[in-house]
């Protein structure tokens, strides 16, 4: 029971804010992953919208205005909802170095979502382990393999 009231209230805080159709949109979102591509354009720009629809689905990043999939304030914020979300946002900042270690300090198992690079280095691994342990087993095979890191 209180794990369905937790959830209840986060289905009613993410739409508090939205119209109608943007609330609309967001259960249609729960059944149909492609409802988002039959929304107004102007919902991709609205950063109340994306973040509610990420709560109902990581993918729903990928049908962000290009601006806020750029934007690194609100991709830590999308992070934090979701973090597998990280593979939607812009190539840009996935392969931006400090950008990652500022998520996976944040969220550790989004180590699972970084590119591969980024697995074999130490200091990347080294910052998702120090915020969960779990995170090592997304780390790539040559660095788990040197005994000198593990």
């Amino acid at each position: 029971l209180a794990a369905f009231l937790v959830s209840r209230a986060m289905e009613t805080s993410a739409t508090v804010g939205l119209s109608a159709e943007q609330a609309a949109a967001l259960e249609a979102l729960k059944t149909d992953h492609t409802a988002l591509d039959r929304v107004p354009a102007e919902f991709q720009h609205k950063r109340s919208f994306i973040l509610a629809a990420v709560r109902v689905r990581a993918s729903a990043l990928a049908s962000a205005a290009p601006e806020l999939r750029e934007d690194r304030d609100f991709i830590l914020q999308v992070v934090q909802i979701r973090g597998e979300s990280l593979g939607f946002a812009a190539e840009s900042l996935q392969l931006d170095k400090n950008f990652i270690l500022s998520v996976v300090r944040q969220w550790g198992l989004a180590l699972e979502y970084v590119c591969a690079e980024f697995r074999r280095e130490p200091e990347v691994v080294l910052a998702a382990v120090g915020s969960d342990p779990n995170a090592l087993k997304f780390a790539a095979e040559p660095l788990l393999a040197d005994y000198s890191f593990v």
